[in-house]
């Protein structure tokens, strides 16, 4: 009981993990191996429907994890304005997956698929979960979250061979930048409201692990945006290479289903 209460903890009580130390090489050593198998064993986890399940499976964790999360964050006082509205592509992204999955909303997965790739490849390299020292819940709730998201996607895509045409990319980058408008804006409110600590997407100033940048706002908001939709597109390049080699039959064939949509 008495980890139960330390595990859980409220009060912030130092850094949570040294960056590249054996914990976090080990954490990140672990989920390349997964993210391996997955993909050495596509055709078998396809062909026997373990990658739908595993999907689904991928899902539920995700959803208990917020829900956990959710719970702490409000029984503790964690939760703020300020630092906890879900204005972090990866808080969405979670969500848009989650829906995707256990409740077949197919509107909802390219931008999860995006952004949570996104978040599931970078995150964890240069982790930055809360002020707890290891070990704590959410130490294990942010690594946790970020894999299971690439895992979650590896094995719908698997599954369902998804189509990733221009007109779903268009889709993509209007909604990544309607998001950061909606964040830029909500940044600049809570900050004249007096909450010097709300940095929404990171759009105010550099993360931690950034804070070497020398470059201040406007320039380095702007300068970020950028970032993001590059990043996005390299993201929606990516999947669109690995599903067009590796399912190319499935893929062609969504392709001129588009086109005769397009010309009709």
């Amino acid at each position: 009981m008495r980890f139960f209460y330390h595990f859980f903890r409220g009060v912030e009580d130092g850094p949570p993990l040294t960056l590249f130390s054996p914990i976090h090489l080990g954490v990140l050593g672990l989920a390349v191996i997964i993210i391996f198998l997955i993909a050495r064993y596509n055709d078998e986890l396809r062909s026997n429907g373990r990658a739908k399940l595993g999907a689904k499976i991928c899902a539920y964790t995700l959803l208990l994890s917020q829900i956990i999360k959710y719970v702490w964050d409000f029984s503790t006082g964690h939760f703020s304005v300020d630092q906890s509205l879900p204005f972090f592509p990866c808080r969405i992204a979670v969500w848009l997956l989650i829906v995707a999955v256990l409740f077949d909303v197919e509107a909802a997965w390219p931008l999860g698929c995006c952004w949570g790739a996104l978040g599931g490849f970078i995150a964890p390299i240069l982790a930055d979960p809360y002020p707890f020292s290891w070990p704590h819940f959410t130490n294990i709730e942010f690594f946790l979250t970020h894999f299971f998201m690439l895992f979650l996607i590896l094995f719908k895509i698997i599954a369902d061979q998804p189509n990733f045409s221009k007109k779903t990319l268009r889709q993509l980058m209007s909604l990544t930048n309607l998001f950061l408008i909606v964040s830029w804006i909500v940044n600049l409110v809570l900050l004249r409201q007096g909450m010097h600590e709300t940095n929404y997407a990171y759009l105010v100033s550099p993360p931690d692990f950034l804070s070497a940048l020398r470059i201040q706002p406007p320039v380095y908001t702007i300068l970020l945006a950028g970032v993001y939709n590059v990043v996005v597109v390299l993201c929606f390049g990516i999947f669109k290479l690995v599903c067009s080699r590796y399912y190319y039959h499935t893929y062609k064939l969504a392709e001129l289903a588009y086109k005769d949509e397009f010309y009709e």
